[in-house]
Parts: structure tokens; sequence; C-alpha cells
């Protein structure tokens, strides 16, 4: 089927996307500034993987239809949400094991555009995902917002512990479950 930028799917798929990191960014080691990554269990990285793969077609064919508001908001999530931010948006873009997301990020980033503005602004606070049984609900987008999340969802593969009635609550900049 075609996309079309009244697609409830992909844009559920987004929404769930900024509702899987934490409110403020933080500082990670060798990652540089990164938003964690809402986990439930048996969790080996807490930062966003780069998901130019799919992300960057749908930006691309957004921008080609004139949806400029979801071509925003996937250029924002790819510049600060995946893991580095936008410090280490070159270094995701150079990658040798995929010449795919280079020409991607060059084609998603021109030179004469200017830098993609938030959009969470324009996204609710609340977020349910019957499928995946995860309730998500914040104060607001600031940095400073409390966050609590909620999954009840299948558990009969192994690494799902905790999934089954998990909750988290995210406060001050700290999760405090």
């Amino acid at each position: 089927s075609q996309l079309s930028h009244n697609d409830a799917y992909w844009n559920g798929m987004l929404a769930s996307v900024l509702h899987s990191v934490t409110p403020a960014s933080v500082r990670h080691s060798y990652m540089g500034q990164t938003y964690q990554l809402v986990g439930y269990g048996d969790s080996e990285k807490v930062w966003l993987l780069d998901h130019m793969d799919y992300l960057g077609p749908m930006a691309l064919y957004d921008r080609y239809k004139g949806n400029t508001k979801r071509y925003n908001q996937i250029r924002w999530m790819q510049l600060n949400l995946m893991a580095g931010g936008a410090q280490k948006a070159v270094r995701r873009s150079a990658r040798p094991s995929s010449f795919r997301n280079t020409i991607l990020y060059y084609l998603l980033f021109p030179p004469d555009e200017g830098r993609p503005t938030d959009p969470r602004k324009d996204i609710p606070l609340e977020f349910y995902s019957p499928g995946i049984g995860q309730i998500s609900s914040r104060t607001s987008w600031a940095d400073s917002s409390s966050w609590f999340t909620y999954s009840l969802s299948w558990n009969n593969v192994d690494h799902q512990h905790a999934d089954g009635n998990q909750f988290q609550l995210y406060r001050k900049g700290e999760w405090l479950t």
C-alpha cells in the first residue's frame, strides 16, 4: 500500500518513538548527549539506535508530497533522538557498514535547509498502544517534566523479564522505579 501523510500507523509509530525516550538527554561516557530509552527488563542498550533505514525514506516522501510537518518531525528525531544526538549525527551518517544511510542523511539534511524544530509540542502528552499494551503519560515535553510509563504485554519469549505489569516513573532527571 502507498504511504499517506495522514496514515495513522506511521503517525502512531512516530508518536510511540517520541514517547519512548526521556524528557531530557543525559551525558553518556562514549555516546555523548543521549536520550535514554524506556526499557521494561533485559535491556543491553538504553539509547535509541539509528532509525534512518525507514524514517529517511518516509521523510523524503513527505518532502516530495509537501507534508512539511512530518518531514520536520522526522528530521528532528533523526538529528536529536538517536544515540549521540546532534553532536554525533555526522558520525552516525558515516558508518562504513551502511552507505544507504549515508546517502539518506545527505538527502535529509541538505545544506540550504535550516535545522528542524522540536515537534513534541504538537504531540499529546499521553500515549496508549493497545497492540503492545503500553501507556505513557508526561506532565509536559520540557526537560524538567515527570513521566510515567506502564507496560503489560505478552510475555512468552525469553529476555522479556519485567515486561508484565511493569511501571516506571521518571522525575527530575532520574528513574525512580
